[in-house]
């Protein structure tokens, strides 16, 4: 069964986005201090709390750029990642939520009972267990 699964490469890409923007983050808050010292020591009163408030927005800026940097290297390195982008075979690569998914729990409860695969007599071709006819050729299985 295919299913939307976690992309790398998107968390990746995201990651360095993350990485340029704590640089940006940073160049704004050095400029904006330097703005904000200049007009403290020139003009004074209310550009002055302006100048100072500018900084601040550099540094939340840094800091959901850091949080979001870790997410994303961590997606893009993990063996469960969760963004959605790639299309993969559930045996390829698990669903970290499925164990929150009570279809998809009962679909792997079944899958892991029909384990035994029965194949037709006639023709070979793989069968379900309760199966009484041959998809393939309409041999009678039992």
């Amino acid at each position: 069964m295919k299913q939307i699964k976690p992309g790398k490469g998107m968390s990746q890409m995201s990651y360095q986005g993350s990485v340029f923007a704590i640089a940006f983050g940073v160049l704004w808050t050095i400029i904006a201090a330097a703005i904000g010292i200049g007009a403290f020591a020139s003009v004074g009163g209310a550009f002055a709390i302006i100048g100072f408030v500018f900084p601040l927005f550099g540094v939340l800026f840094i800091a959901l750029a850091v949080k979001q940097a870790r997410f994303h290297k961590h997606n893009a390195t993990s063996a469960q990642p969760h963004s959605i982008v790639d299309i993969v075979d559930t045996k390829e690569d698990g669903d970290p939520f499925a164990k929150y998914d009570q279809v998809e729990t009962a679909r792997r409860a079944n899958e892991d009972s029909s384990a035994d695969v029965a194949f037709c007599t006639n023709c070979g071709a793989a069968v379900e267990a309760d199966d009484r006819f041959c998809p393939k050729c309409g041999n009678r299985l039992r």
